[in-house]
């Protein structure tokens, strides 16, 4: 299991980790990204220039739409942020909340920013408290690829920094893997 997840994909540079992971064949890499968060257009514009600047072709970036076929492969998913709820929900009406676990399970590099990220870990529910949550929704689990709730745009200068402080402080700062705008962290692991 290789992973990469932040809070920012844009601001960040990670021309190294690409080099690291892809080295020479980061051309010919394909990856599926996914916009199911709720994401605006120039987001999705922004991360694939991004990824582009890191020597990723633009034709092999396919965006996931409910009815991408299951056999397509992929070295790399970049599931993008926006609603946590709103993320898993797209996910799994399309079919690929498993799909997913089971190629990252599988070595496909998985890169996750704000949702993206949150939902590698054990549950979000906590993120009801700043963001709208969908009714009827009662399952906030995440693919807990990391034990630990992990905590997206965590800076006093995010306008719900409080209600984020508060629930790291109700979760406990240990059980929290915890990321402002300007960190990431890779987690690589064998399956």
């Amino acid at each position: 299991m290789n992973l990469l997840l932040c809070s920012q994909f844009s601001n960040l540079k990670l021309d190294e980790i690409f080099r690291d992971n892809f080295g020479a064949r980061i051309k010919d890499i394909k990856v599926l990204y996914v916009p199911f968060a709720g994401v605006e257009q120039r987001w999705i514009d922004g991360h694939v220039d991004k990824l582009a600047d890191y020597g990723i072709d633009r034709k092999k970036i396919e965006i996931l739409a409910y009815d991408t076929p299951k056999e397509n492969q992929y070295d790399a998913i970049f599931v993008a942020g926006g609603n946590n709820c709103l993320l898993k929900k797209g996910l799994v009406e399309s079919g690929w909340w498993e799909e997913i676990y089971k190629r990252i399970k599988g070595g496909v590099f998985y890169i996750g920013t704000s949702a993206g990220g949150v939902i590698c870990g054990k549950d979000f529910e906590f993120s009801t408290r700043y963001e709208d949550y969908i009714d009827g929704m009662n399952d906030y689990s995440g693919y807990g690829f990391v034990d630990k709730y992990i905590i997206v745009h965590y800076q006093p200068d995010n306008d719900d920094y409080d209600i984020r402080k508060k629930i790291v402080d109700e979760l406990g700062n240990e059980n929290c893997l915890i990321l402002n705008n300007e960190e990431f962290v890779i987690i690589k692991r064998k399956n």
